[in-house]
């Protein structure tokens, strides 16, 4: 079981208890602060766990397009850490997480308990996209709410070969922040899109035993 920390250095957000996580597996951070050597270093990873054979020159392919739309969307997004599963039950690269902290407070939560947090950011939510499916997963002291769809991501190709997609399994969890009107995001995503529900399971599990350090 491994052990990361959601860092933060504004002083905003040193006022707010950190979000740790029990991981499975082992994880690495990816630093976001320089986009040009998060790049070099999402390239320098994907070659170091896959390999360099030619046999694997696809899967290298599908690898760095997914983390670099990843990582793409995450500094566009002002993302504060962004994690990547070395490897989890032998398979390298299988998962990548993003956390973020929106910028404003819940309005309109009648206190600061989760409950009622999570109660007013459900009823924005549900109003923003009807259609989402919402899931309630509870950790020790935060409530989350749980969406998730499946994204297309562009893999390059050589020339004269016909484009090919892969498809991601994006899930995002909103935590409520304890004693505040505040939510995170923790944003995973997968390769693994077609093992849907397995997925879901291991990420809720990964929420579930999150927990705040004040």
């Amino acid at each position: 079981m491994n052990e990361t920390i959601a860092e933060t250095t504004s002083d905003e957000r040193q006022t707010l208890p950190e979000l740790r996580f029990r991981l499975p597996g082992a994880w690495q951070q990816v630093r976001l602060d320089d986009p040009e050597t998060a790049r070099a270093d999402v390239k320098a990873l994907i070659e170091r766990q896959v390999g360099r054979q030619d046999e694997r020159a696809a899967l290298r392919g599908e690898l760095r397009a997914a983390l670099t739309d990843r990582l793409q969307s995450a500094v566009e997004s002002g993302a504060i850490a962004l994690f990547v599963a070395l490897e989890i039950e032998g398979l390298p690269l299988s998962a990548y997480y993003t956390v973020y902290l929106p910028a404003q407070p819940i309005s309109g939560a009648v206190g600061t308990s989760a409950d009622a947090v999570a109660g007013v950011f459900e009823t924005g939510l549900r109003q923003a996209d009807p259609g989402a499916t919402v899931v309630r997963v509870a950790s020790e002291e935060s409530i989350a709410l749980r969406t998730h769809r499946h994204q297309a991501v562009d893999v390059p190709t050589e020339e004269g070969e016909p484009q090919r997609q892969l498809d991601t399994l994006v899930v995002d969890y909103w935590l409520t922040v304890p004693d505040t009107k505040r939510v995170v995001l923790v944003s995973f995503a997968t390769a693994l899109g077609g093992i849907e529900e397995i997925m879901l399971d291991l990420f809720d599990a990964i929420i579930e035993v999150s927990y705040w350090v004040r």
